[in-house]
């Protein structure tokens, strides 16, 4: 475990001292020192090495787990994470402006509104299942483990087009998007 025992406290007077740890961890991370599943110092040496209150490095600790960068195990330590990529995996776009972008000309016409609730067939939009065997192995994953799945199906001038069923592991990847 690299801990220089310096303080650091005294480097950037004007940045609070829970700020300077981050960073100081941060670094660590993003440089490579510290890596996945590494144990970091404990909040004592830390508390120590900043010249700083245990309630300090808690702040800093606590909200770098919070950003899931840190994960920590109650009488184990503070560990690496797992890096979890964020991605726009769905990005719902306008049928109409794709249509346009092909050439071609889009129209709709509302034939009825009414608010509904979805069915459980509609409502399979996106749904959390553990994959089939030779998708779990395709994807490198642990047997068992959930995926976030989602199923689109697009049309263009009244024609079906596609339909893709996407598997994403569900510790790697946060959902977000836009419609």
């Amino acid at each position: 475990m690299d801990v220089p025992q310096t303080s650091h406290s005294s480097t950037e007077p004007s940045m609070p001292a829970y700020l300077q740890i981050k960073n100081f961890v941060l670094e660590k991370i993003q440089s490579g020192q510290w890596r996945e599943g590494d144990l970091i110092p404990t909040e004592l040496a830390l508390c120590e090495q900043f010249g700083v209150s245990r309630m300090t490095v808690n702040r800093a600790l606590r909200e770098l787990t919070n950003d899931e960068l840190l994960v920590r195990i109650k009488g184990s330590g503070t560990y690496v994470a797992q890096p979890k990529f964020q991605s726009t995996l769905i990005e719902i776009r306008s049928i109409a402006q794709d249509i346009r972008e092909r050439g071609h000309q889009h129209s709709c016409q509302v034939l009825s509104m009414e608010r509904l609730h979805a069915s459980p067939s509609q409502a399979r939009l996106i749904e959390v299942l553990v994959p089939p065997t030779g998708i779990a192995q395709a994807l490198h994953m642990k047997e068992q483990q959930p995926c976030l799945v989602m199923d689109r199906r697009t049309f263009s001038s009244d024609q079906f087009t596609t339909h893709a069923r996407l598997w994403h592991p569900g510790d790697r990847y946060k959902f977000t998007g836009k419609m």
